[in-house]
């Protein structure tokens, strides 16, 4: 298999890479926000995309599309900036994880800025499942 990405694989793709031991699942979250004229407004996605596809590489892992949405707390108020509740984004990323699991998945790795996500979720998933996540902070 040439790529890493999920979002280029067929159905058969997928289940040959389970089938055949694979089960790292490596999951980027960004953010859209202002941070700064000098930058643009998807740079947390590109920062965060960009590390989670070397990543899934390195590890033989399985890259995930990246969640473009998150909670800006400094910049909601600006122009551009799409803020989610901070609720919205741990349940979305938490369900996420869940049927990752039940989809053959083993082991979770999520690439984020967001402290919450990167620590607390990766906890909360392993006591509940006593599946290995991981949070790395880009």
């Amino acid at each position: 298999m040439g790529t890493r990405a999920i979002l280029e694989w067929t159905s058969r793709e997928c289940n040959r890479y389970l089938v055949e031991g694979g089960d790292i699942a490596v999951i980027p979250v960004g953010s859209v926000e202002v941070l700064g004229p000098h930058l643009p407004m998807g740079a947390r996605c590109f920062l965060s995309e960009a590390f989670a596809t070397l990543l899934a590489q390195e590890v033989e892992g399985v890259l995930m599309p990246v969640t473009p949405f998150s909670s800006a707390l400094d910049t909601y108020d600006r122009s551009g900036s799409v803020a989610l509740p901070e609720e919205v984004v741990n349940s979305y990323v938490r369900a996420t994880i869940d049927d990752l699991l039940v989809g053959g998945f083993r082991r979770m790795l999520l690439v984020t800025h967001l402290d919450y996500l990167r620590y607390y979720i990766p906890q909360e998933f392993y006591e509940d499942h006593g599946v290995a996540a991981a949070g790395i902070h880009i």
